[in-house]
């Protein structure tokens, strides 16, 4: 009884041995600068009585851009990688020491 307990299942590890063998294949979707209803309009003409074209183009495009970039660098390779920004902002604004992120 005791061989049938301890009998050597050289099958089931070779095959163990094929599946953590395997490649595994990460995704991770990067932030990006949210598309505004309007936003062609407002790089060619600005926002009406508020913002020039290229007062629009700073503020918005080259900012928005440099904090996109920003926060894919600071979560790169992170548990908060695959979080969207919204939920990183839940998560991190009621910390003081982490509200900056």
């Amino acid at each position: 009884m005791l061989q049938r307990l301890v009998r050597p299942q050289s099958g089931l590890s070779a095959s163990a041995i094929v599946k953590t063998s395997l490649p595994r294949f990460q995704y991770r979707s990067l932030h990006r600068v949210p598309q505004l209803a309007n936003e062609r309009l407002f790089k060619e003409h600005g926002i009406s009585e508020f913002m020039s074209s290229e007062a629009f183009d700073f503020a918005w495009t080259q900012y928005q851009s440099l904090l996109v970039e920003k926060l894919n660098l600071m979560t790169q390779d992170t548990v908060d990688a695959d979080l969207d920004t919204l939920a990183l902002v839940k998560k991190y604004a009621k910390r003081r020491e982490t509200a900056h992120l």
